[in-house]
């Protein structure tokens, strides 16, 4: 299983290529670990450029949630 992201941030601290300096984030990123180890995954940097479908689906997510949360229509 692949996991894909446009935060090279986070893939690099996932896959252990770059340190964490917030302190509150290590367990996350040890759960993560965890995690896809368990499911035999592997987490990947895919840049936005090339991303701009999954993108768009995420803002959709986003309007989605604030309309539920709110009531009411969000465009």
């Amino acid at each position: 299983m692949r996991v894909r992201t446009d935060s090279q941030l986070v893939v690099n601290q996932v896959n252990g290529a770059w340190r964490i300096k917030a302190a509150p984030l290590r367990p996350l990123v040890e759960e993560a670990r965890r995690l896809l180890a368990d499911l035999g995954g592997r987490l990947e940097w895919i840049p936005r450029e090339a991303n701009t479908r999954a993108d768009a689906l995420t803002y959709q997510a986003y309007l989605a949630a604030l309309r539920s949360q709110s009531g009411t229509s969000a465009n």
